[in-house]
């Protein structure tokens, strides 16, 4: 078959393909996004001192004399006409009392020089800073901001408690321009009031060293002395940047191919305080008459270290016990001595774990590649059953060749004991609500959030 036509061919698809994509991308450029760049730290009095400069990118079609940024802190002030807190949950926001917040601004600059600048909006909400003359459409300016704020104890999304200091819409974030004029809609307690451009942050937070962090995008550093710790983060293209710091121990888990990370209080795992919301699922069968009930991922909690055994390991490893006890009892059946039939059911199990582990990182591959410690954390989750078959396969057939056990009556052998582990360990999926069929609307149907 002569292959250099199709080659030509493909070649001449391709950068057609290329450069009508080209076109279509020079037609209209790419949006730039504003920067902001954030440097805080909080002291023990829960007073947060920062410094933000904001690389403003005007996208709009006219040009701008002025900026306007919000101040979404001043609405935790006393005396302010909007409460961020409904009315009905006052007591439970301040079960200690009304606590207040307290902004200041001490300098504003564009471009590295001091300008005015004035605290408008309906309620003391609106920074407008005067940028000294016209910033042109697609234009870009710098704006910093030096600022302290304290920090009011509330349980809110911009407050702390005795657990965390939740730190949302901390700091001044520029409005949006919409139809000739800013949207400078203030803080309402009800729905969602929060409006801003995406744009790509760059945050040094630093902390009282028993705060843990977690963060809106990726913690590139983190830098620890006697007395702080100092968390570097990037977050590329979000609409905003928040931060919870807290005394907590770090969980993870996997839905798919996501892992999340999750950060109870210490002490408190999971066993309904606080932990992991991935550890309970809520189940239904409609269709059988049973209504919703939830199932535990843990089973237990060995006590002293505070460490949770799950039912998927207990039912893993019930059907390995269980299909090693069928090869034993059936080996003299197909002619192979106990023993050595063991030790390939062991050496394939091995490979199995290997191989699944291995199929699994290869193909995510960008989850490892900056960390490869991390491969080998096999109980934060990340196996595929792909592997574990190729890996089971090929390590069973070495260990039959290394222990002179025949290959095919010890296959025929260990697939009756796949089946009984399969069937047991199916029950560790369903207690994880994974692996499960395609949408049905049988009477045996599983409804699960």
């Amino acid at each position: 078959m002569n292959k250099k036509p199709i080659a030509i061919i493909s070649a001449t698809v391709i950068a057609a393909v290329a450069a009508f994509g080209s076109a279509a991308c020079s037609a209209k450029p790419k949006e730039e996004l504003t920067v902001y760049g954030i440097e805080a730290a909080l002291s023990s009095d829960y007073t947060l001192t920062a410094s933000v400069t904001c690389d403003y990118v005007n996208n709009t079609e006219v040009p701008q004399d002025e900026l306007w940024f919000h101040l979404y802190p001043n609405a935790f002030r006393e005396g302010a006409k909007f409460s961020p807190v409904p009315s009905d949950r006052i007591t439970a926001a301040y079960p200690d009392g009304r606590s207040y917040s307290t902004l200041d601004i001490t300098s504003v600059s564009v471009n590295g020089t001091d300008v005015d600048i004035s605290v408008t909006g309906s309620d003391e909400n609106i920074l407008a800073v005067d940028l000294g003359g016209k910033l042109e459409p697609l234009d870009r300016t710098v704006v910093k901001i030096d600022y302290s704020v304290k920090i009011p104890k509330v349980r809110h999304r911009f407050g702390y408690n005795d657990n965390s200091v939740n730190l949302a819409n901390f700091y001044p974030i520029a409005c949006v321009y919409r139809d000739g004029a800013f949207v400078a809609d203030p803080y309402y307690s009800t729905g969602d009031p929060f409006f801003s451009e995406v744009a790509d942050y760059n945050v040094k937070l630093t902390a009282p060293k028993e705060l843990t962090g977690a963060f809106t995008g990726s913690v590139k550093s983190t830098e620890t002395n006697e007395e702080t710790v100092t968390y570097s983060v990037e977050a590329k293209s979000v609409r905003d940047f928040a931060a919870v710091l807290g005394k907590y121990e770090k969980m993870s888990g996997r839905a798919g191919d996501v892992v999340v990370n999750d950060r109870p209080a210490a002490g408190q795992r999971d066993r309904g305080n606080g932990g992991m919301s991935m550890e309970r699922h809520t189940v239904a069968f409609p269709g059988l008459g049973i209504e919703p009930f939830q199932l535990d991922r843990v089973a237990f909690t060995i006590p002293g270290i505070d460490w949770p055994v799950y039912w998927y390991g207990i039912l893993f490893a019930l059907a390995f016990l269980l299909a090693i006890l069928y090869i034993s009892k059936r080996a003299p059946v197909f002619g192979l001595d106990p023993d050595r039939a063991l030790d390939v059911v062991l050496g394939g199990a091995l490979g199995g774990i290997i191989g699944a582990r291995a199929y699994f990182v290869i193909f995510s591959w960008d989850q490892y590649k900056d960390n490869l410690v991390n491969i080998f954390k096999i109980w934060e989750g990340g196996i595929a059953i792909y592997g574990s078959v190729i890996g089971g396969f090929l390590a069973g057939y070495l260990t039959c060749r290394i222990r002179k056990v025949k290959f095919l009556p010890m296959a025929d052998l260990a697939v009756g004991g796949l089946i009984l582990g399969q069937a047991i360990g199916r029950w560790g999926n369903f207690v994880n609500i994974e692996a499960f069929g395609s949408v049905t609307g049988g009477a045996w149907r599983m409804c699960s959030p």
